[in-house]
Formats: C-alpha cells, structure tokens, sequence
C-alpha cells in the first residue's frame, strides 16, 4: 500500500565526548536536520535527583516507543549525565552512584531505543580547540583528563557494552563529521537488542 506510514520507533541519539569536541554545534545541526528535541542534561551534585533524572529519561523513552504514535520526533541529548556522571567522577576520583548499577541500566536503555555516539578527539586537536575556544567549568588539564577518560571508558568492558558508534572529529570538518552522524542515524534499527 503505497502512502500508508509505517509507525516509526522513537530513537534517542546522546551524543558524548570532553569538552571542545564539538557536541553541541552537531546536536544544534541534528535538531533542524530531524526536527527533533534537544536536551541538554546539566548535571547535580544530588545522587538521588540524578538518579530520579536518568530513569525519568530511560522511563520517558520507553513511553515514546511503545506509544504506537506514527512519525517519532528524534530525541537528542548534547551529553547524557548516565555516562558523563561516571566519566567525571572517574576523574575526580571518586564513585558514581551509576557504578554498581551500570549493567542494570544498558538493557534499558536499549528497550528505549538509547544510542550513544561517542565523539573522539585526540590531545593536540583539544588543545587546538580549547586555546580557541576555552571553556567556563574546566581548565585545559582538566579537559584532557577527561579526554583520557571517556577514551578509557569506551575501550573498557563497560563502554563496549552500550550501544554505540565512534566518530574521530580530530582534524574534521563540521560538514563532514555531520554527514557521518546522519549516515549513523538513518541506520540505526529500530529494535537495538
């Protein structure tokens, strides 16, 4: 039946990195790309509300899957504080409240239809980044630490354990890592399990 639209799955793309990497200008151009929503999840020192965050997100996407509604907006988080909690306690050494539950959450997440695109960036093109363009919460030694520790979490046994892709921005035009981004999101499945 020609015409007829085929109900389609909500997606949520949270697109992770450090700081400088580019998050922000790619779920900016995502959002008119799609039409889709746009959160930006700032984190809180309170381990219980972030935790009351993370599962109303993961609850939220499940309703949106299930809902049967046709034509799903695309939900987009710059940055998800599940992971960005871990990374950045990890670097303050210290423990996230999402330690000891990670593996309860990735099935989860997969039933909401949570796919995280992690942007790689090597050393010497943050430090060219952030010389240019700096950043209000972290210094640059900071911003490297925390490079080091999402590469060190999605090499890990837990990074490779979410549903995601990589994309090297290092030394990358906006244009084209773009065209990389909706190349992802165009064949993600709907079903990630």
């Amino acid at each position: 039946m020609s015409g007829v639209c085929k109900p389609i799955k909500a997606k949520c793309i949270i697109l992770e990195g450090p700081e400088c990497v580019g998050k922000t200008t790619h779920a900016l151009l995502l959002q008119d790309k799609y039409n889709a929503i746009l959160n930006k999840r700032v984190s809180t020192p309170d381990p219980f509300l972030l935790l009351n965050n993370v599962t109303n997100d993961i609850s939220d996407m499940l309703i949106r899957r299930t809902s049967g509604g046709i034509g799903e907006r695309l939900i987009i988080y710059d940055r998800w504080q599940f992971i960005s909690d871990i990374i950045y306690n990890r670097v303050y050494n210290s423990k996230s409240i999402f330690e000891p539950i990670y593996y309860s959450f990735l099935d989860a997440m997969r039933h909401a239809g949570m796919y995280v695109i992690y942007l790689r960036i090597k050393e010497k093109d943050l430090i060219k980044r952030f010389n240019v363009r700096g950043d209000n919460l972290v210094d640059l030694d900071t911003a490297i630490k925390v490079r080091d520790a999402y590469d060190e979490f999605f090499e890990s046994t837990e990074g490779k354990a979410i549903c995601y892709k990589v994309i090297d921005v290092s030394g990358r035009q906006i244009d084209t890592v773009s065209k990389e981004l909706i190349q992802i999101i165009n064949n993600i499945p709907d079903e990630l399990l």
